[in-house]
């Protein structure tokens, strides 16, 4: 067996495979897993994607042998955006990695290839985390906020830039949605609400409004505790043993008023001055179609990265050890003041709605 070496325990295949992986695999108990799932990537940072203005009319009847009949093109626009791009180092000291000079093999070689892919695996998480948490903003504020220093911010308190997406006021709050009044417009801390009632009610609005039906709901930490108190609710779940289980847990079952519910109140990010934040809160609920390309994108770009720990003799041959990478990506570089490994990790990537009007970040009414 080929002995493990230093070139090849930080070349850029080994890096950027580590990465990737970290990034692929964030944790998908909260949301559904196709929310990360990226179905579209474009070359660079900047480029456009389809926003469509779904139809709600139907095709025209003509006679049998008719010639077709012209009808304008449904409202696809493109629409331009700045990728998030992060790119960030650190580096490994000269100590943890002499080991890994042994061409030999031995335990303390192990001890270093172990050592570093444990380093880079954290270092990914960061990336991870920024991904999560940009479609958590995108669920729970229709943006992404991002400060003067780089950082993801919970609100467009202090943001020195916004990647909205045009979700419509009435698609918010209370619900207004089609313009003749709240869906939710009463108090969901009485038992007696029918809360049936506006769960239904938005169901009809989404087909009226984009044709998605609605499927899923995210909820807040207080939302639960209301629909356990409902007395129509209790009625309709009594005698599972299931529903009690979750019940006691404080969560709500899927298939309560034909949604998939998800508690999103561990949804949280810790900001850069250590500050532990909520993305959603306590009395939001977020109700979509499921995710699909159709409405909802993740969308990678590229970057370009070298593929080679050593220089190059010349420009020609720093040049044939060049990459281009789309999402996350990684890669090394030696330094010697003081002497050390340079590791460098990024990622290119945004959320995307390409019909906001399919996103209903709701906020249950209380007294």
């Amino acid at each position: 067996m080929a002995a493990t070496t230093f070139t090849n325990v930080l070349n850029f295949e080994m890096l950027s495979g580590l990465i990737k992986e970290v990034i692929d695999g964030v944790p998908g108990d909260l949301l559904p897993s196709s929310f990360m799932t990226s179905n579209e990537s474009f070359e660079g940072k900047v480029g456009t994607y389809d926003r469509i203005a779904t139809t709600r009319q139907a095709a025209r009847i003509v006679n049998a042998g008719s010639p077709s009949v012209n009808t304008k093109l449904q409202g696809i626009s493109k629409q331009p955006i700045t990728l998030i791009h992060s790119f960030e180092h650190q580096n490994h000291p000269a100590e943890q990695l002499i080991s890994l000079r042994n061409e030999g093999g031995d335990g303390k070689q192990t001890k270093g290839e172990q050592t570093i892919a444990g380093q880079v695996r954290e270092f990914g998480r960061r990336f991870s985390n920024l991904r999560q948490g940009a479609v958590y903003s995108l669920l729970a504020k229709g943006a992404i906020f991002v400060g003067a220093d780089g950082s993801l911010l919970a609100s467009g308190s202090g943001a020195a830039y916004t990647i909205d997406f045009d979700v419509p006021a009435g698609n918010k709050d209370q619900l207004n949605v089609l313009g003749d009044g709240d869906i939710l417009d009463t108090d969901w801390t009485a038992a007696g609400t029918d809360i049936n009632a506006q769960i239904e009610a938005l169901k009809s609005a989404a087909r009226k409004l984009t044709g998605y039906p609605i499927k899923h709901a995210f909820y807040g930490t207080n939302v639960a505790g209301y629909l356990w108190a409902n007395t129509q609710i209790k009625a309709a779940i009594t005698g599972s043993s299931r529903t009690s289980e979750l019940m006691t847990a404080g969560e709500l079952p899927d298939g309560l008023l034909g949604l998939n519910w998800h508690p999103v109140n561990q949804a949280f990010f810790e900001l850069v001055n250590g500050t532990v934040t909520d993305w959603f809160g306590a009395n939001d609920v977020i109700f979509t179609p499921d995710p699909s390309p159709d409405w909802y994108d993740m969308i990678e770009g590229s970057h370009f990265v070298p593929t080679d720990l050593t220089v190059g003799a010349d420009a020609s041959a720093m040049l044939a050890n060049i990459a281009e990478v789309t999402g996350g990506f990684s890669y090394a570089e030696l330094a010697t003041d003081p002497l050390s490994v340079k590791h460098m990790a990024g990622d290119t990537f945004s959320p995307v709605l390409k019909v906001p009007k399919a996103l209903f970040i709701g906020e249950v009414p209380t007294a």
